[in-house]
């Protein structure tokens, strides 16, 4: 597996959005996880979505391709 998430900052998103990632953790399994949060616009309001990736980029609390991260900004 390509590591793509290496440390706590900020990185870029399949779709273009803007990752924080604040938070490194271990899976029940054991897997790093990696804790962080994207800003979304709707409805001309912004708002903060909380999501988790691994450290292939994948978005596991999503489950959108479009939240996978693809490099590191």
């Amino acid at each position: 597996m390509r590591k793509i998430i290496t440390c706590l900052d900020i990185y870029v998103t399949k779709s273009g959005h803007v990752a924080f990632i604040q938070l490194r953790r271990e899976s029940e399994a054991g897997e790093p996880t990696f804790h962080g949060y994207l800003m979304d616009l709707k409805d001309g309001r912004s708002i903060k979505r909380e999501l988790v990736w691994l450290e292939s980029g994948y978005c596991v609390s999503s489950g959108q391709e479009r939240d996978q991260i693809v490099y590191k900004a």
